[in-house]
């Protein structure tokens, strides 16, 4: 103890102790910081995956539970299959009418093939029995946008009427509907939503505004007119119309109280108000094909146009790389009306069983509303190669795996495959036999 205390009085004597314990740790850090880690290393070999299907257009659901749905609106016209059906991948489940879409995809094909020969002549050299044809496609092109247009217009002013019948039609709901704050009646039933009932009450009326001033932009359309622009507004009005019926439908279906001698005419009521609301999607439906209509007529007649003023002009070289994006345009215009076609069928993306119908042949459907739900199946894959999942490092979508190389490892990059809770196919970047670090 004494000796200790002696050295406690002595400064050099601490400074030395405290450097030589500083050399010491530092020392053992140094060793420890870069001591080689230590892994456990796994054979990358073949084997068994339990792979399961999933829908990639991503509708509503990924992994074994899916709900389809139709991508575009449309009457669908058959429906093949009913719950507890088993189902194949790419086997058809329900398709909508086929009419417009393949008028549409017709059309396409047609235009196409015109820019096609358009092409070939203009290179080849047109005739004068190709300049008068050329003329007489251009004069039915602009018939045909004229006739699109007339119903495009037809079109515009059903689409006023249905809304204006949609919103006339609940005037008996209120005390009165056509003030400045219409009120809902009260008299026979009670509503247990507040905010719900204030929400109706106020949108009433900008939609009797909304009608009113809709009616004043119809006097005198005609297919001169800015239908475009009547079209977006037509649409969006509708929309209005449709939120309001579907607000009006959820008050009295979930929170309207009556008595027992009411109940039928509620029931009346909200039926009604159904049928209404059907009546407003197959307009918007309508609607929506006649401006599509319009818009593929006014591509036909530019084609036309390009293809008569190629045809009486001398082939330039410039002319020439017009005729080519008129190929390419048209093409495209194929590939969109074949998607669009397309779009109207539900195929499954994979086996599995059906566990609920929404839809059933007349309906209208609308985009993106679930139709069939399925229940995907679990399969075993064999695959030639396979990695434990916690082998595998992820950075910014790029996998990389920590390959044993004499006394190190080896870092390299992977392309993966199917995986599942404990292991992950192996495309490329390793071979069988190597051994992989797992973390």
């Amino acid at each position: 103890m004494k000796n200790i205390l002696k050295i406690i009085h002595k400064p050099k004597h601490i400074i030395a102790i405290s450097i030589t314990i500083a050399i010491i740790i530092g020392t053992l850090g140094f060793i420890f910081i870069n001591r080689a880690p230590e892994y456990q290393f796994v054979k990358a070999q073949s084997g068994t995956i339990q792979d399961t299907w999933s829908l990639s257009t991503s509708t509503s659901a990924l992994g074994q539970n899916l709900t389809l749905s139709f991508l575009t609106s449309g009457e669908i016209e058959s429906v093949s299959v009913k719950v507890g059906d088993s189902v194949k991948s790419g086997e058809v489940l329900a398709t909508l009418d086929p009419e417009n879409t393949l008028g549409a995809l017709t059309q396409a094909k047609a235009a196409y093939a015109s820019a096609v020969a358009n092409y070939n002549k203009l290179v080849n050299g047109a005739t004068s029995a190709d300049v008068a044809v050329s003329s007489s496609s251009l004069q039915s092109a602009q018939t045909a946008l004229e006739h699109s247009k007339e119903i495009l217009v037809q079109s515009l002013n059903d689409s006023f009427v249905s809304a204006n019948n949609a919103v006339s039609n609940t005037d008996i709901f209120f005390n009165n509907p056509y003030s400045i704050t219409p009120q809902l009646i009260e008299n026979n039933l009670s509503f247990t939503n507040q905010n719900l009932q204030n929400q109706i009450e106020s949108e009433r009326k900008p939609l009797n505004d909304t009608i009113s001033s809709w009616k004043q932009e119809l006097v005198g359309v005609n297919s001169n007119s800015d239908l475009s622009t009547l079209s977006n507004d037509a649409e969006s009005d509708l929309l209005s119309v449709a939120n309001y019926l579907d607000d009006l439908n959820s008050l009295f279906t979930k929170y309207s109280f009556v008595n027992q001698n009411s109940q039928t005419m509620l029931n009346a009521d909200i039926s009604n108000i159904v049928g209404t609301r059907a009546s407003i999607t197959a307009q918007i439906a309508s609607l929506t094909n006649a401006t599509q209509a319009v818009s593929s007529a006014e591509a036909g007649v530019n084609q036309n146009q390009a293809s008569l003023a190629l045809k009486t002009s001398s082939a330039r070289p410039e002319d020439v790389v017009s005729a080519e994006a008129q190929v390419s345009n048209a093409s495209g215009a194929v590939q969109i009306a074949q998607s669009a076609y397309q779009n109207r069928i539900i195929t499954s993306p994979g086996n599995g069983i059906v566990t609920a119908v929404y839809i059933s042949a007349g309906q209208i459907a609308s985009p993106n509303v679930p139709a069939i739900d399925l229940s995907g199946e679990t399969i075993s894959k064999n695959v030639s190669l396979m990695i434990p999942n916690n082998s595998i490092i992820d950075r910014a979508g790029k996998f990389y795996v920590l390959v044993k190389s004499g006394s190190g490892t080896e870092e390299k990059e992977i392309t993966i495959g199917s995986s599942d809770a404990t292991n992950t196919e192996v495309l490329s970047g390793i071979l069988a036999g190597d051994e992989v670090a797992t973390h």
